[in-house]
This record gives C-alpha cells, sequence and structure tokens, in this order.
C-alpha cells in the first residue's frame, strides 16, 4: 500500500491538538510530546503547515478509499475497480512527480527539519516547538518549488 508523501519527508506524520475545545489551557507535562492539547497554539501551527504540505503534494488517501470500497462490494474484476485503481495510480503518480521536485529544491531544508526533530526530541532537546521556523522555511520553499506563492 501507497503512504502518503508527507510521511516520506517527515519522520512525524500527525500532530494533532485535542479534540476537546472546552479544554483549559495548561502547560504541558512532557515539552517533547509529539500530541498537544488546545494550549497549543504553536501545534496547531504545526498541523496546519503539515496540512498544507499534504495538500501541496497530493494524497491519495480518497482515491485510495474508492478503489478499496469498489473492490470490496463489486470484486476487483469489475470494470469500475479497475477504473478506481487506474484513477488511484494517476493521482500517485502525480504526486510522486510533485514531491520530486520539492526534493529537489529544498533538500537541504527537509533534511535540516528533520534533524532539528531529532534533536528536538532527544534527551537534551527543547521539544519539537523550536523546529516550527525550519518547518516553516521547508513548506514555503516546497510552495516555491511548486509554483504556490505562499
Amino acid at each position: 500500500s501507497h503512504s502518503s508523501p508527507i510521511s516520506h519527508l517527515f519522520p512525524v506524520t500527525r500532530i494533532a491538538a485535542s479534540d476537546d475545545e472546552t479544554e483549559t489551557p495548561q502547560k504541558m507535562s512532557d515539552s517533547k510530546s509529539l500530541t498537544y492539547t488546545a494550549a497549543g497554539d504553536g501545534a496547531m501551527a504545526f498541523e496546519r503547515l503539515l496540512l498544507r504540505f499534504e495538500t501541496m503534494v497530493g494524497n491519495c488517501d480518497r482515491e485510495l478509499r474508492k478503489f478499496n470500497e469498489v473492490v470490496l462490494t463489486l470484486g476487483k474484476d469489475h470494470a469500475s475497480a479497475k477504473e478506481h485503481y487506474a484513477n488511484y495510480q494517476k493521482c500517485v503518480k502525480a504526486s510522486e512527480a510533485r514531491m520530486a521536485k520539492v526534493k529537489g529544491s529544498c533538500r537541504d531544508l527537509n533534511d535540516g527539519y528533520s534533524h532539528c526533530l531529532t534533536d528536538a526530541t532527544g534527551p537534551e532537546g527543547q521539544g519539537i516547538m523550536s523546529c516550527l521556523p525550519m518547518l516553516q522555511k521547508f513548506v514555503a520553499c516546497s510552495e516555491k518549488a511548486l509554483g504556490n506563492p505562499p
């Protein structure tokens, strides 16, 4: 199965705020945690940037889900299943092409961000929020590489 293109670039695939919007802001007991409470405005910025990047590069989850639904209901040999599989493959190829552009233009920033995450979550690390500026630079570079204004 093909994973999201973002998972190849980021050691962390999802950073989510709490679903409980009523939660009162509080200091995290573990500043290195990859999950934040609703208090984490920075975590929300991370989430928005990661989603922006994934949207730019392309996420084929919808196409894969449609293909799987058809296979489960009509069987893999049905014409509709073959059509949905072709749509999924087209999406994956387009996503890979966009990812190649990003890697070609922004490899140093991606590597810097990955190293920042490793250091930030290590024993002497300051927590991943210290990597937000690097992520912002990487996403801006990705947008430029793909011809999308920031």
